[in-house]
């Protein structure tokens, strides 16, 4: 019953299509179909929020906004659309929570963004950004076209803009009872403390590999790269999944994080190790 209800909208956007692209209908039929098809849609959506406030009335504190948001989404859809469109409001989420200056500050927060090469990359679509709306007034003809493609460039500097809060605003935490490992909005996943086997600093690097999460081919090993490198290499006592932008990594035993204070982070993880085996 959970997956027909997740196919049953995009069946139902592929019928209203079908039904007026090939023009089987009257006008006014084609709008009658299009009313109910919508009509349709917004039921389920009620459906699967209704059921989602009844799922998650019932959980223990604590869940993440977005995961109960997903997870929602997920009764009424496709899982990859459910966590395509939690990445869409995260992303805005991030944004707005930066530049209202809501960073999170305090000696449990531990940033990793500083060798990140986004800022970068923002630089450069914004010096893109002119040259293309010249270059569109030049040479594409129709005009509702160049405001197209004005829009998608307008939104993907807001996406880069995002890209950059989501890794300010999404430190690494560490917890009363485990480590919260974070890599923006496309990484995010929790070490139990009793989970920590060894600790090492250092520098640690992937050959061709800059920014971004490589797990390696055996399945075992996974870096969080910013810069070109991680700092911070974790031994698992148990094999870790972490959530990705839309899956999850295999169980990995070997975690490398990028950190911007690595001594700083590796006393302070120490010290809740040791806190952690004393009770």
């Amino acid at each position: 019953m959970k997956q027909a209800h997740k196919l049953l909208l995009p069946m139902l956007i592929l019928v209203e299509l079908a039904l007026v692209s090939l023009d089987v209908l009257q006008l006014e039929q084609a709008v009658a179909v299009v009313v109910a098809v919508e009509l349709a849609a917004s039921l389920l959506a009620l459906y699967g929020l209704w059921a989602g406030i009844r799922r998650f009335r019932s959980r223990a504190l604590g869940t993440p906004w977005w995961v109960a948001l997903e997870e929602t989404l997920g009764i009424a859809m496709p899982d990859l659309a459910a966590r395509a469109i939690v990445l869409e409001i995260r992303m805005w989420a991030h944004l707005l929570g930066w530049l209202l200056g809501r960073r999170p500050r305090g000696p449990q927060y531990f940033s990793y963004h500083r060798r990140s090469f986004i800022p970068w990359l923002l630089l450069l679509v914004v010096i893109e950004l002119p040259v293309e709306v010249v270059l569109a007034e030049l040479f594409v003809p129709r005009g509702w076209l160049r405001w197209t493609l004005l829009l998608l460039s307008i939104y993907g500097l807001i996406w880069v803009l995002g890209l950059h809060a989501s890794l300010v605003m999404l430190p690494h935490v560490l917890e009363d009872d485990r480590l919260l490992v974070r890599s923006g909005i496309f990484l995010e996943g929790a070490v139990r403390y009793d989970d920590v086997a060894q600790l090492e600093v250092g520098r640690f690097e992937v050959k061709g590999r800059r920014e971004g999460l490589y797990v390696d081919p055996s399945g075992r090993s996974a870096w969080q790269l910013l810069g070109g490198r991680a700092d911070v290499r974790l031994r698992l006592a148990s094999p870790t999944s972490f959530r990705r932008a839309l899956r999850r990594t295999p169980p990995v035993e070997t975690l490398h994080l990028s950190v911007d204070e690595p001594e700083r982070f590796a006393q302070a993880l120490r010290g809740k190790l040791r806190e952690f085996a004393d009770n």
